[in-house]
């Protein structure tokens, strides 16, 4: 195969310049300058704005799911459920008591308190006997074996969720 003079320059020019290149390089990595970081590009520069605040989104608009978060102990599954409250079954023989809810879309739910679950109703810390039928309510759920454990629940009163445009389900 004929190789053009053209063709031969080019070649030999885009070598010599990946040479050069890796010299720049070379003599870059093994200076003791200091070293030179990154600029943040525009989700770091976000994320150091709003650290800690979320903004509303799939999360704040999802009515009831589950899924798998991983840690050292292993996997965990979590249920999570936003809806009104049906049924609460209070504390006793060995037990912290039960909250079912019910989603818009007609999917119930019973889950169990614990003496490690997290309740708050109406912004304020509460326990589990402080939950009413007919609130409405978010849940965390650690789900084992054939149980969804509360790992916390905010419940708000219907004359707290007023101002809303959301309508409650009904029985």
């Amino acid at each position: 195969m004929k190789i053009s003079r053209t063709s031969a320059v080019v070649v030999a020019g885009a070598a010599t310049a990946s040479l050069l290149a890796g010299g720049v390089a070379y003599a870059s990595t093994t200076s003791p300058a200091a070293p030179i970081s990154p600029a943040p590009n525009a989700a770091a520069k976000h994320a150091q704005r709003h650290h800690g605040h979320h903004r509303p989104g799939l999360a704040a608009r999802a009515v009831h799911g589950e899924f798998v978060v991983h840690n050292k102990r292993g996997d965990r599954v979590l249920d999570v459920q936003r809806g009104q409250v049906t049924a609460v079954t209070p504390a006793g023989s060995g037990t912290a008591g039960t909250v079912t809810l019910k989603s818009v879309d007609g999917f119930f739910a019973t889950y169990s308190f614990t003496p490690t679950s997290h309740v708050r109703n109406d912004g304020s810390k509460a326990t589990p006997s402080s939950v009413k039928v007919g609130e409405f309510a978010r849940v965390l759920a650690v789900k084992s074996g054939g149980t969804d454990s509360v790992r916390g629940l905010v419940a708000r009163t219907a004359h707290a969720k007023a101002g809303k445009t959301t309508t409650a389900p009904t029985s």
